[in-house]
């Protein structure tokens, strides 16, 4: 089974994208931060992506440095752009999420 759940902020400005054949996108990235063993904490960025309903919804809803729970699958893909570079991404197709804060405004996850 394929599932990850995350929490983290939106790290990126978000745009809704609208492919040739109408098809709704929004890619942006999630910063997560854990305490490690050293009690140190770790940054890490994740690229993600929803579709449809989804994304439309999440854009109305959250802006950049919100903090959001997400939960969805991971995915990797090869691609290649306009101009003929190859190129690969590791990224979370993003299939439910809910705000990370209580009815307070206050961070929960």
């Amino acid at each position: 089974m394929n599932r990850i759940l995350l929490n983290g902020r939106i790290a990126t400005e978000l745009t809704v994208k609208i492919s040739e054949n109408g098809s709704v996108w929004l890619p942006f990235r999630l910063k997560h931060s854990e305490k490690g063993n050293d009690g140190k904490y770790h940054n890490m960025t994740v690229n993600c992506v929803a579709f449809g309903g989804c994304a439309q919804s999440l854009y109305n809803s959250f802006s950049k440095n919100d903090p959001i729970v997400i939960k969805g699958k991971l995915n990797h893909r090869e691609y290649t752009t306009k101009d003929g570079k190859r190129g690969e991404k590791t990224e979370i197709l993003v299939s439910t999420y809910e705000s990370a804060t209580n009815g307070l405004g206050e961070v929960i996850a």
